[in-house]
C-alpha cells in the first residue's frame, strides 16, 4: 500500500514538474525563474562574456518579450562600441588641436594686444583680442576692422590685422573645425556613458 502511494506521489510530482516546464516555455516562466536568468545575463555581461549575455538576454525575451532590461542589454554592445569609437577619435582630435594651436602660435604670433581704451573701444578691441586667441582669426578680423572705423589710428587693430594674412586664416578654420568636432563629441561621449551607466544599474526584481 505504501508503494503504491509513494509511486502515484511520484507520478503527480513528475507531472506537475512537466506541466511547469510546459507553461515555463510558453512564456509562463515564474518571477523568479525570470529574475535568476535577468541576474545571471548580467553577471556575464560584467564578466565580458558578451555573447552569452546577449543569449542568456533573449532567452528571456523569448518567456517575457516585454523585458525592459533584456531590451536594454541586448542593444548595448553596438553603444559601447559606438563610445569606443567616440574616445578614439576625441584623442585624435585633441592632438590635432594641440598642433594647430603650436602652428597658429609660430606662425600667427600675438602682436601687442594692450586695449588701453574705455567703454565700447575697450570692449571691442578685448572681444577681438580673444577671438584671435581662440583660433577664430576670420571673426577677429571682422571686430578688429569695426574698430579701426571708430579709431582709425588705432595700433592694436592695425597691428593684428597686418598678421592676419591667408596662412593665419587657413589654420583658424582648421583648428574652429577641429574644436566644433571636439565639442561634438564630448557631448555625445557623456550621453552614451550617462544611458550606458543606466543600463548597468538597471534591476532585474
Amino acid at each position: 500500500m505504501k508503494t503504491k502511494t509513494a509511486f502515484i506521489l511520484s507520478v503527480i510530482a513528475c507531472f506537475m514538474f512537466l506541466a511547469s516546464v510546459a507553461g515555463y516555455a510558453q512564456g509562463g516562466g515564474t518571477p523568479m525563474a525570470k529574475k535568476g536568468i535577468c541576474e545571471y545575463g548580467k553577471t556575464q555581461y560584467q564578466r565580458g562574456l558578451v555573447d552569452d549575455a546577449v543569449h542568456e538576454f533573449t532567452k528571456l525575451l523569448s518567456i517575457d518579450p516585454d523585458n525592459a532590461v533584456a531590451k536594454a542589454f541586448i542593444a548595448l554592445p553596438p553603444k559601447e562600441k559606438e563610445l569606443e569609437a567616440a574616445r578614439k577619435r576625441l584623442d585624435i582630435l585633441k592632438g590635432q588641436q594641440m598642433t594647430l594651436t603650436q602652428m597658429m602660435e609660430d606662425v600667427c604670433p600675438y602682436p601687442d594686444d594692450a586695449c588701453d581704451y574705455f567703454g565700447t573701444r575697450g570692449s571691442l578691441c578685448e572681444y577681438a583680442v580673444r577671438l584671435y586667441k581662440e583660433g577664430n582669426v576670420d571673426d577677429a578680423k571682422h571686430e578688429f576692422s569695426k574698430l579701426l572705423m571708430l579709431d582709425p589710428e588705432n595700433p592694436t587693430a592695425a597691428e593684428y590685422l597686418e598678421h592676419m594674412d591667408g596662412s593665419c586664416l587657413r589654420l583658424s578654420s582648421d583648428l574652429v573645425a577641429v574644436k566644433q568636432e571636439i565639442a561634438m563629441l564630448l557631448l555625445k561621449e557623456k550621453e552614451l556613458a550617462s544611458h550606458i551607466a543606466s543600463v548597468y544599474q538597471m534591476s532585474c526584481e
